[in-house]
């Protein structure tokens, strides 16, 4: 991954995870990967309900033993890979 950043929300509750997140994936340029480290699966389903509205954005999530990493992408043409 080339462009990556990260963005750790682990000690942020909800709502204002959500609203972190959204700001930060607001900024996201094309081709870009963010992972975002959040507590709790709440807050992990939350962003990946708001971004899977979003055409442009492809999302992962996986689990590691303290904490869920959501894996964010913005397609650099705009559209959903297959």
């Amino acid at each position: 991954m080339k462009d990556v950043t990260t963005l750790d929300l682990v000690d942020v509750s909800w709502p204002i995870s959500i609203l972190k997140c959204s700001n930060r994936v607001d900024r996201m340029r094309p081709g870009e990967h963010m992972i975002v480290t959040v507590k709790d699966s709440d807050t992990s389903d939350s962003i990946v309900g708001l971004l899977r509205t979003l055409p442009e954005y492809d999302v992962t999530v996986r689990r590691t033993d303290e904490c869920l990493l959501v894996t964010v992408f913005r397609q650099a043409n705009g559209f959903r890979g297959t």
